[in-house]
């Protein structure tokens, strides 16, 4: 091979390009973990007390989020929810990219089903047919989300976070502030509930 590496199209992880998608992993990363370990504690608490159940599985971001859509929606099917997890547009405050997913990816979306009903926050039934299955919040779902503060209700987060990868690490200290703000309600809240 005569030519040089860079005539061939390849890039350097010292690009432009290259260090934008590595900023934009680490601050994506950084609010999934942190989001992760505040949830283990804090929205582990209401589910154990919602469901009476010690071993329920962690509530993820988008789960709780697909949780209060299903709340508000009317009967649905796994395929219709799943349709409105893709075309999630959230308030309307942020204008979703042509393609993008909304809650969830398309190989994560079954998935947030599929943890929530074995946390027993969602009911399943059959409809029409074997492929067709009914869904909705369960006693359990509505117990925990009345346990929740108002405001863990986020129609943007998934928004947001497309936002703070944009920003790439600039963007730890608004994660960092969302995470405390979310996490700090939610604690006290449940602290006067008791």
């Amino acid at each position: 091979m005569d030519r040089p590496i860079e005539d061939l199209g390849i890039g350097s992880t010292h690009d432009d390009a290259f260090l934008r998608f590595r900023d934009g992993g680490l601050a994506k990363r950084r609010f999934d973990w942190c989001f992760a370990v505040n949830s283990q504690a804090i929205l582990g608490d209401a589910a154990r007390r919602a469901t009476g159940r010690r071993d329920v599985p962690q509530i993820g971001k988008y789960g709780l989020q697909t949780l209060y859509a299903i709340r508000s929606m009317d009967d649905m099917t796994e395929g219709r929810l799943l349709g409105a997890m893709h075309g999630w547009t959230g308030t309307g405050r942020y204008a979703p990219k042509t393609g993008e997913w909304g809650l969830g990816s398309p190989t994560s979306a079954a998935q947030i089903l599929d943890d929530l009903k074995k946390a027993g926050l969602l009911d399943a039934g059959v409809v029409a047919g074997p492929r067709s299955q009914s869904i909705g919040i369960s006693e359990a779902g509505s117990r925990l989300l009345d346990l929740l503060h108002p405001d863990c209700e986020d129609q943007d987060l998934p928004f947001r976070i497309r936002m703070w990868q944009e920003q790439g690490t600039g963007s730890h200290a608004a994660i960092d502030r969302y995470v405390r703000t979310f996490f700090g309600r939610q604690k006290r809240f449940a602290s006067r509930s008791r």
